[in-house]
């Protein structure tokens, strides 16, 4: 699909994270949606850490100490 914008996590057990990964096209970026921001207001509630990005893509991380199904609430 074009023209959206996308958030997903993936569980890793084994190093007791959840990774996610988000990407924001830039005919949604031309429209105000700013990546990082996006990114790092969908962690804050969790605790989570979201990093750079560039390209329109940017990854961050959350402790695997909550059930991942309240994280994707």
């Amino acid at each position: 699909m074009q023209g959206l914008a996308v958030m997903m996590f993936s569980v890793d057990n084994d190093t007791n994270k959840v990774l996610v990964y988000a990407g924001v096209p830039d005919e949604v970026t031309r429209k105000g949606l700013v990546l990082i921001d996006w990114l790092r207001k969908a962690l804050e509630p969790i605790n989570g850490k979201g990093g750079g990005g560039k390209g329109g893509l940017a990854q961050g991380q959350v402790k695997h100490h909550l059930n991942s199904n309240c994280i994707l609430m």
